[in-house]
C-alpha cells in the first residue's frame, strides 16, 4: 500500500530519494525496483524511473542488510532515517519528495521528528501511529510530497481544483491518482458511494429516492434494561442518509452507466439499473451491504476514526421509485 505524506516545504538538506535506516540489499533494491517503475513513473511523469545505475546514486554506508536479531538494538539505539537513494535526475527540481519503504525500518518506528514534518503529531502514540501505517497490508510506503509541487496528475477527491491540506492521505480504491484524507476516509467514502447511485438512479427517470442506515451492531448490555440482557443485538443505528424527489424529465442511460467507480461492487444497485434500462420497472425497495472502509486497512482507519469501531460493513436500504417511461 502506498501512502503519501503532504506537508508545506521540505528542507533543502533533505534531498530526494528513498530513506531508511539501513541500505537495501540487493534483493530489497530490486523489489524497489518493480514498485516504484510503476507508480512513480505515473505519479512524475517520468517514462522510466527505475532506482538503478545512471539514475539513483547509493549513499547508505552501513551493511546491505541487517539481520532481524538486530532488532532489539536498533529500539534501544534507534538509528536515524536517513537517506539511502539519492536521485540523480533533473526530476528531482521538479518533484521534490522523500520516500520511506517499510523493509529498510527494520521494525524500528521512532519517529525521527525533523524529518516527518510534524505528520504524526496528531498521535497520541506517534511510534504506533507510523507502525501501523507501515505495516499495514503486509508493508506500506510513505512518499512525502511538497504541497506546491505535488504531481499535477493527483487529484483531489473534491475535484482537479481543490487545494490539498496538509496530512496523510491514501489512494482513492478505484482510481489511484485521486488521493483522500485519512482522517476522513469513511465519511469521504460513503458521500461518494451515495452521491454514485443518486445520479444513477437520477438519470433513469427516478422520481423519489429514499436511503437509510439500518446498521445493526453487536453490543453487550451489562446487566437487563428494559427487559434487554447482555446477549442480545441491538440496533444502535437508524440513519436518514438520502430523501430526494424529483420532477418528470428526460432518461439518459449512456450517463447512468458511465463513470461509475463504486455501483458495480453494489450488486443489487446493480440489478435495479439493469432493470430499469432494460424494462420498464417503477419501483424497487431493497437492501445492499456498504463497505465503507472500501479495502482500506481497517487498523489504519482506526488510528484516526475511531468513533466507528471498526463497523465500516453498513446495511443500506433503499425504496426508490421511477416515472414511467411510457
Amino acid at each position: 500500500m502506498i501512502y503519501y505524506g503532504i506537508v508545506d516545504k521540505i528542507k533543502d538538506e533533505h534531498e530526494s530519494g528513498i530513506y531508511g535506516r539501513r541500505a537495501l540489499s540487493e534483493k530489497e533494491a530490486k523489489k524497489e525496483e518493480n514498485n516504484y517503475s510503476e507508480y512513480l513513473s505515473a505519479a512524475l511523469s517520468i517514462v522510466s524511473f527505475i532506482p538503478i545505475i545512471g539514475i539513483y546514486a547509493r549513499v547508505g554506508t552501513g551493511a546491505a542488510a541487517v539481520g532481524i536479531n538486530m532488532y532489539n538494538k536498533f529500539k534501544a539505539n534507534a538509528t536515524p532515517i536517513s537517506l539511502q537513494y539519492k536521485l540523480d535526475s533533473a526530476q528531482s527540481n521538479d518533484y521534490k519528495y522523500i520516500n520511506i519503504p517499510c523493509a529498510p525500518l527494520d521494525k524500528c518506528y521512532k519517529v525521527n521528528d525533523e524529518l516527518f514534518y510534524g505528520l504524526f503529531d496528531n498521535f497520541n502514540n506517534k511510534e504506533k501511529g507510523f507502525k501501523t501505517i507501515m505495516e499495514s497490508h503486509g508493508g506500506s510506503t510513505l512518499i512525502m510530497f511538497e504541497r506546491e509541487t505535488l504531481p499535477k496528475t493527483f487529484k483531489h477527491y473534491g475535484g482537479e481544483n481543490g487545494r490539498f491540506s496538509t496530512g496523510l492521505y491514501c489512494p482513492h480504491p478505484k482510481d489511484s491518482n485521486i488521493l483522500i484524507p485519512l482522517d476522513n476516509y469513511s465519511e469521504i467514502i460513503k458521500s461518494l458511494k451515495l452521491e454514485e447511485v443518486i445520479r444513477a438512479f437520477q438519470s433513469l427517470g427516478a422520481k423519489k429516492i429514499i436511503i437509510e442506515d439500518r446498521t445493526t451492531i453487536n453490543a453487550d448490555i451489562k446487566g437487563k434494561y428494559k427487559g434487554v440482557d447482555s446477549s442480545t443485538t441491538i440496533n444502535l443505528n437508524q440513519e436518514l442518509l438520502r430523501e430526494k424527489q424529483f420532477g418528470r424529465g428526460n432518461m439518459n442511460e449512456e450517463k447512468a452507466l458511465s463513470d461509475n467507480l463504486f455501483i458495480h461492487d453494489m450488486p443489487n444497485v446493480t440489478t435495479v439499473l439493469q432493470g430499469r434500462t432494460s424494462m420498464n420497472q417503477i419501483v424497487e425497495k431493497f437492501s445492499e451491504t456498504v463497505d465503507l472502509s472500501a479495502g482500506a486497512d481497517i487498523s489504519v482507519l482506526g488510528l484516526f476514526e475511531g468513533n466507528m469501531k471498526g463497523n465500516y460493513k453498513r446495511k443500506w436500504y433503499f425504496d426508490v421509485e421511477f416515472y414511467d417511461k411510457n
